[in-house]
């Protein structure tokens, strides 16, 4: 079954977005449908900057979520059963004994987990750029999608690439500014 919800991981990337792309189109894909059946004016998902964000999160999900979930049900087995057992004898509930027993022996799990995932989140430039195009006109946007398509325009060809790279959140309409 492990291999089943490991399958997303496997697949191809661009693949995937692909896939997601015909899935959300409007002219065939599930909103078109959906917004027929409801009689919705809206079914242009990736079209639209709010939803696109949120399609884009929910895609991701579906492709690394299992991978994670496998981690921890791997950590969560290496608890001590023991440790469940004596709390459970000395009158912890349930929450409890998730808390201060299960929770600590994850931590080491939760922090790769983490990193795992903060690493990940930069990786994610063929999804966002397949399923929206990633240009200005599309808020969407990952950093990387900024610094591409502005850094490659050839006005500014002139300029070294990890100024194109780093200076990516000063810009006024970015919409990843890391500022107030």
């Amino acid at each position: 079954m492990s291999a089943v919800f490991f399958l997303p991981l496997l697949l191809s990337t661009a693949a995937i977005a692909l896939v997601w792309k015909a899935l959300l189109d409007p002219s065939f894909g599930i909103p078109s449908q959906v917004s027929e059946w409801f009689a919705l004016s809206h079914s242009n998902v990736l079209g639209d900057s709010t939803l696109a964000l949120y399609a884009i999160v929910l895609i991701l999900l579906w492709q690394f979520l299992p991978f994670h979930m496998l981690l921890y049900q791997a950590a969560a087995r290496q608890v001590p059963r023991s440790l469940h057992e004596a709390a459970e004898l000395d009158g912890a509930s349930g929450l409890q004994r998730f808390l201060h027993i299960t929770v600590p022996q994850l931590r080491h799990t939760i922090i790769a987990s983490s990193v795992l995932m903060l690493v990940g989140s930069m990786t994610y430039f063929e999804t966002v750029l397949l399923l929206t195009g990633g240009g200005r006109a599309t808020p969407p946007a990952s950093c990387h999608c900024t610094c591409t398509t502005r850094g490659s325009s050839p006005s500014r060809w002139a300029t070294p690439a990890p100024s194109r790279c780093c200076w990516w959140s000063w810009e006024p309409d970015c919409p990843w500014r890391w500022y107030g």
